[in-house]
């Protein structure tokens, strides 16, 4: 019987992935590009967040980008990030 792990062509959850052959990751990203698109994409108030951000409505691509700025502080990064996390955790998409 032999170990070896099976290669993404021999691997059955591979299927459920849709006809496009994409992989999961491709699939979330994809999802994420949608939801941030439009005249309304998933935005978090810069207002409410502090530390030198926008204080406007930042798109969450916007915010991707500002937050891998290496001008952006540490104290910034973990604000959004608790930010993120409780909204994730109460279900709170305002």
């Amino acid at each position: 019987m032999s170990s070896r792990m099976p290669t993404p062509a021999h691997n059955p959850r591979r299927s459920r992935l849709g006809a496009s052959g994409g992989s999961l990751l491709d699939e979330i990203e994809q999802r994420f590009q949608l939801l941030c698109a439009g005249p309304q994409p998933l935005s978090v108030d810069g207002k409410q967040i502090g530390h030198g951000l926008p204080r406007r409505p930042i798109p969450l691509p916007e915010l991707a980008a500002i937050l891998m700025h290496p001008r952006c502080g540490f104290e910034a990064r973990d604000a959004v990030w608790r930010l993120l996390v409780e909204r994730a955790r109460t279900g709170d998409a305002a």
